[in-house]
Order: C-alpha cells, then sequence, then structure tokens
C-alpha cells in the first residue's frame, strides 16, 4: 500500500510540475492562432466625400464595396471613382480617377489603386486627356498622384507612353519618369 501511495505522490508530482512548466515557459505552450484577415464591416455604394479648409467639396470617392479589416486597419475598396476638384472647382476642371481595386493602408494619407487604372482630365482646348496604367498611388494631403509603372497617355490623336508618372493636380503638371516615346499629331 505504501509502494501505491508513493507512485500516486510522485504521478500528482510530475503532473504539477509539468503544468507549473508550462505557465512559465510560453515556448511549452500551444501557438495561438494567427490574427485574421476577415473584415469587421463593409458598406456597398459608398460615397466619401472630402471638404477643403473653407468648407468647399474638394473630392469625392465613390466604391462599390468598401471593407475594414481590423487585423492590420487597412480598407479595400472595390471598383473606386475618385473625383478630384481641388480648391477652385470653378477656375480647374476636375481630375477623374477609375480603377478596379483600391487600398487605404490604416492611418494613412494614400489610396493604392490597381488594375486598369484610368485617370481623365479635361484640358483647355477641350480635349480630354486620358492617361491609362496599371497601378496609380493618390497622396490626398499633398494632392500627387504617382507611378513606377507604365504609363499610356492619350490626347486626340497624340499619344505618349513612358514608365513612371507624377501628377501634381493642384497646379495641373505632370512629370514623365523615363523611357519617355510618343507621336504628336494635331
Amino acid at each position: 500500500m505504501k509502494l501505491w501511495l508513493t507512485l500516486l505522490l510522485l504521478a500528482v508530482l510530475a503532473g504539477g510540475t509539468t503544468w507549473l512548466l508550462r505557465q512559465i515557459n510560453p515556448e511549452a505552450r500551444p501557438a495561438a492562432e494567427a490574427a485574421s484577415h476577415a473584415p469587421d464591416y463593409y458598406f456597398e455604394g459608398a460615397t466619401l466625400t472630402q471638404l477643403n479648409m473653407s468648407g468647399q467639396l474638394e473630392s469625392r470617392l465613390l466604391s462599390e464595396l468598401v471593407t475594414h479589416h481590423p487585423d492590420d486597419g487597412s480598407i479595400e475598396l472595390t471598383a473606386p471613382r475618385l473625383t478630384w476638384y481641388g480648391d477652385a472647382p470653378d477656375k480647374n476642371p476636375p481630375w477623374h480617377v477609375v480603377a478596379e481595386h483600391g487600398t487605404i493602408p490604416a492611418g494613412a494619407d494614400v489610396v493604392h489603386l490597381r488594375g486598369h487604372v484610368v485617370v481623365t482630365h479635361p484640358t483647355e482646348s477641350g480635349e480630354t486627356l486620358k492617361i491609362l496604367s496599371p497601378t496609380l498611388n493618390l497622396f490626398t494631403e499633398k494632392q500627387i498622384a504617382r507611378t513606377d509603372d507604365p504609363v499610356r497617355i492619350l490626347r486626340g490623336p497624340s499619344h505618349v507612353n513612358a514608365v513612371g508618372m507624377v501628377i501634381e493636380m493642384k497646379q495641373n503638371h505632370m512629370r514623365l519618369e523615363s523611357a519617355v516615346r510618343g507621336t504628336y499629331a494635331h
């Protein structure tokens, strides 16, 4: 009987020691599940309107679906359409941007657009400037659009191809970065 009591006491001590070690040593614990990238809320047919300091309409973003991901705070956009009016919409025509998808990182003032990005802007001559690219980053505070990818610019019968572009929307200024080739026709 004494032998059984000793064996029982040793088994309880071994179990207690194992439990205590797992409480102290995190490596002995099973790994916690990785955070899921599942959305916590979404909006269908969403419109986001931004006003300038004077309370005038500065930009409007429409998206078929807006999805928020709590693990990283990012926002996904499906079929986003942005119209940027700028500080003086009565003097400067608006810029229009459409894409298949977009992402807004948490706390950032940038919208990453991807998938058949098209930028249009009326010109002083009445023609429409059309810019095509696979990606575009819109920096909302700086009012700048930028891509490092290939771009194709169309204006009437003229066209230009380049790699990389920066548009300063407030100044109606565009800079092409490299490999610029085009045809000008009037």
